[in-house]
Order: C-alpha cells, then sequence, then structure tokens
C-alpha cells in the first residue's frame, strides 16, 4: 500500500512522459479511492477512526491539512462541590417555544402533533450533572414512563437539559429515542457524549409520520461529542430539528466550545451548525445522510476538519452558507452523492477550503457562489460529472495548487462575475478533464504556472474559447497571463478586504 501511495504522489508531483495516457493520474486515485471503500464496507473497521480508514487506504497524502492535528476540547472542571442533581415533569411546550422564539415555528407543530402523553409532558432536568442512572431514576420518580432495567435506555418522553444543568454519557451508556411516541432531547445546558450512542427507534409516528427524534442543543447550550455513534435523526427542513444541531442564541452564549470529534453519523438530514462561532467538527464519519451532511448557516470560524462521506448523499457533504466567515475546511474525504461536494454560497466569505478530496460526484466537485476572498488550495478533485471547481459572482477568489482530474465539464469553470472582477488561478494541475479552464462572463483571469500538459483535447472553453492559443503555446504556465471574458470592459475592479 505505501508502495503504491508513494507512485500516486510522483505522477501527480511530476511530469508524465509524452506517451502517458493523460488519464493515469485519475486510474492511480481510482485504484487509492476503491481501497477506501473496501475499508468502509469492512464490518471490522466499523469503529476505526475516519482519518485511520485514510491513512490505511493510501488517500492521506491528498487528504492531509498542513496544520497540525487538533487538539480535543476537555469538558470544564471546577473545584465546587457537584450539585445534586434534580429534574422535574414539566410542559414540553415551554421549551418548544423557546425554541421557536428564536429560531422559527417551522416544524413545531410536526412536534407537538408527534406526542402520545396528552399532558404534552417532558422530563426536564434543573440542577447538577446528570448521568444515564440519574435519567433512569427521574423518569421514575415523575411518573413520566416505566423503565426496564438494562444498558440501553429507550425515552418515551422528551428529555430537556436546562440551563445550568447538564448529561454526561460514557463508554457503554445507550439511548433510545422513541418515533413513535414524539420523544427528543433538547439541551439547553450541557451535553458530554464520550463514546456513548443516541438513536431514534420506532415506528413512524401515528399522528405525524414525518416526525423523527432530533438532538438540539441551543440558546446557550453547549456540546462536547467525541467517540459517539449517533443515527436515524432528524425531519423536515428546519435546522433545530435536523438531526444534530448546535444553534446559537443572540441573547446567551456558551460558557465552553462546541466540538463534536472522531464520532459516526448515519441516517440523520443533516449536523447543523447555526449561529455559533468557533465550533469544531474533526474526524468524523458521515454516511447514508438525507440532506446536507454538514451545514453551517450564520456562523463565524467554524472548522470542518479531516471528515469521511461516503453512502447515500442527496446534496452537499459540505455547506457553508447563509454569511458564514472565515471557516476552515480542511482535509476532508468525499465519496459520491448528488450536487457540488462542498458548497460555499450567500455571502460566506473568507474561507480556506485546503487539502480535501472530492471523487465522483453527480454534480461538481467544489463550487463557490457570491461569496468573497475564498482560498481554494491543494485539493484533489476527481470523476465528477460537472465542473471540478467553480467560481461563480465572487470577487478575490483564489484557486491554487490543486489537482483536477477527469471531470466530465470543465476543471476549472468562472462565471457570473462582477465588472472588474478578477479571480486568480496558480499552480493547478489540470488533466483528462471536459476542457481545462471554461469562462461564462468571467471578467479578469490571472493565469500562472497552471499545468495543462495533459488536458486535452480541450484547454479553453465558454467565452475564453478565442483566447486557446495563449495556452496552448505555454502548456505549464511559465509565463504569467490575463485571460478577458468576451464582453469584458475594462473596469477598475471591485474593492474587496481581501488579506490573501
Amino acid at each position: 500500500m505505501r508502495l503504491l501511495s508513494s507512485a500516486v504522489a510522483c505522477v501527480i508531483c511530476l511530469a508524465l512522459p509524452a506517451d502517458a495516457r493523460q488519464d493515469e493520474q485519475t486510474d492511480a486515485v481510482r485504484a487509492l479511492v476503491k481501497n477506501l471503500q473496501t475499508l468502509i464496507a469492512d464490518e471490522k473497521m466499523a469503529e476505526s477512526s475516519a482519518s485511520a480508514l485514510v491513512q490505511k487506504a493510501g488517500l492521506a497524502d491528498f487528504a492531509n491539512p498542513a496544520k497540525p492535528a487538533l487538539t480535543f476540547i476537555q469538558p470544564l472542571t471546577t473545584k465546587a462541590a457537584p450539585v445534586p442533581v434534580e429534574g422535574q415533569s414539566l410542559d414540553l411546550r415551554l421549551a418548544i417555544t423557546m425554541l421557536s422564539q428564536s429560531y422559527g415555528p417551522d416544524g413545531t407543530f410536526n412536534v407537538l402533533a408527534a406526542q402520545t402523553n396528552p399532558n404534552l409532558k417532558a422530563l426536564v432536568l434543573r440542577k447538577g450533572t446528570a448521568n444515564l442512572a440519574d435519567i433512569r431514576r427521574l423518569l421514575q420518580e415523575n411518573q413520566l414512563q416505566p423503565v426496564d432495567p438494562g444498558q440501553i435506555l429507550r425515552l418515551d418522553v422528551p428529555l430537556v437539559i436546562w440551563s445550568g444543568a447538564g448529561l454526561a454519557l460514557g463508554p457503554t451508556d445507550k439511548i433510545e429515542i422513541n418515533r413513535s411516541t414524539g420523544a427528543f432531547l433538547t439541551n439547553f445546558g450541557h451535553l458530554d457524549l464520550n463514546g456513548s450512542t443516541i438513536s431514534g427507534v420506532g415506528a413512524a409516528n401515528p399522528a405525524s409520520p414525518s416526525f423523527m427524534p432530533f438532538v438540539t442543543t441551543a440558546d446557550g447550550g453547549s456540546v462536547i461529542v467525541k467517540n459517539a455513534h449517533i443515527s436515524h435523526l432528524g425531519f423536515g427542513t428546519a435546522p433545530a430539528f435536523s438531526g444534530f444541531s448546535i444553534m446559537r442564541s443572540i441573547v446567551h452564549t456558551a460558557d465552553r466550545q462546541n466540538h463534536v470529534e472522531a464520532s459516526r453519523f448515519e441516517d440523520l438530514v443533516s449536523l447543523t451548525v447555526d449561529g455559533a462561532s468557533d465550533v469544531v467538527v474533526d474526524g468524523n464519519r458521515f454516511a447514508d445522510m438525507r440532506g446536507g451532511s454538514i451545514v453551517v448557516s450564520h456562523s463565524t470560524n467554524a472548522t470542518i476538519r479531516s471528515n469521511l462521506f461516503s453512502g447515500k448523499m442527496p446534496t452537499n457533504a459540505i455547506r457553508l452558507a447563509d454569511g458564514s466567515v472565515g471557516a476552515v475546511i480542511e482535509g476532508n474525504v468525499v465519496l459520491g452523492g448528488k450536487h457540488a461536494g462542498i458548497l460555499i454560497g450567500k455571502n460566506s466569505s473568507g474561507a480556506l477550503v485546503s487539502h480535501n478530496v472530492v471523487w465522483h460526484r453527480d454534480g461538481g466537485g467544489i463550487a463557490v457562489s457570491n461569496s468573497d476572498c475564498e482560498k481554494i488550495t491543494g485539493n484533489l478533485v476527481a470523476d465528477n460529472t460537472q465542473k471540478g471547481i467553480e467560481v461563480r459572482d465572487s470577487l478575490g477568489s483564489r484557486v491554487e495548487q490543486n489537482t483536477i482530474l477527469s471531470n466530465h465539464s470543465a476543471g476549472i469553470w468562472v462565471s457570473g462575475q462582477r465588472k472588474g472582477a478578477r479571480t486568480y488561478l496558480s499552480g493547478n494541475r489540470l488533466a483528462a478533464n471536459g476542457s481545462g479552464l471554461a469562462g461564462a462572463i468571467g471578467e479578469s483571469i490571472y493565469l500562472d504556472a497552471n499545468d495543462f500538459t495533459q488536458q486535452y483535447p480541450q484547454f479553453l472553453s465558454g467565452d475564453l474559447t478565442a483566447q486557446f492559443r495563449s495556452v496552448a503555446l505555454d502548456l505549464r504556465g511559465r509565463q504569467p497571463i490575463v485571460l478577458i471574458s468576451s464582453d469584458n470592459v475594462k473596469t477598475d475592479p471591485p474593492k474587496t478586504a481581501c488579506s490573501n
């Protein structure tokens, strides 16, 4: 395996001899991806981390962030005496009202309709940090549901963690959340999952068939997850009910960082981050998600790093939207699925998208739309049915040092740019794409040291076609050039505050 990885690295880094097949690089990448798919399907590797699987498959040379590994954030500790755990029965409509007041009413009526408890009661943790035994005890003391002894606890009623309280689950702790009774978990305090399992179970809810259980952290709450297994959660389109969500209130702030590490997520709508700052999602495995696997909106400085995406993916693996600024998206591996693998859109500026692998999407690889000052660097984008890397209506974007192979449409596509916009492409290697570089109102495109030596039969397309000689005469890009879209009128570039 090491020899194969080294061979591929040589293929990518060095020029191929003149008689080599232009898709030889893609064949080598496909061999490594096949190794990874075999490991993912192996039941013996079910507990292996995303990073371990990528390393073992030989893809670590590509999905390898330049920065050192992130340190897991441990729960806060205090020297104060532990607070006794207190809980009680409470009308769940209070918790639902808090969510809808802050995050909108979408999906609320589905949640209320799903409740089979005629009194609409939930268990609320009011004080202290509870464990699984405490939850069992409080459910019985408050006559909310019978509890069978055993390792797995099935929640038939909603569980709410109030501000100032917490729930800490360990490696052998398992909670099943009952879909048929309308159960869910909402956290306004602290939720720690260390090797724990949380899953939705049960038949479709008779009164609200679309309802599925969810885990939501909101309104100043915080969550720390490590080595957990979370599955079969989420419904609808509202972020709060998407499966596993971290929502931030404009009134309350969390007293510690939200961190999700080395865990497995299966059959959720999404892992959603909405309105939060400095959230870290690192080294997780995502399989058979029902929406965007990771969706970040209205958030700042999110880190999405070294995650592995496989199985069914009806839309983006990673989506950055709605003014999410300063994100770092690096070292992730995306295998298959539909639409763009990584999407940066809706005024989400200043993102670094680095050293990701996006392979075989029924759609594009990496797309930037209406978001300025992005840096797309060091990524491997191959075998996608549409564009490899797309930049649309975005100022100051830099696309650098990427390897872009065998995408059915253009390797790099620049379109819909504002008058005077400049896009910078440097050090990219393009081979066997439908065309190397395409433009449609691409404005000014600056090229430097891009390698087109294996990009046949078409170097340029779209409104750049007439300038193909500029590339054909210097396939290794030794001399910087500027390509101008066919309708470009010389104007000063729009002002941006890009630091890159």
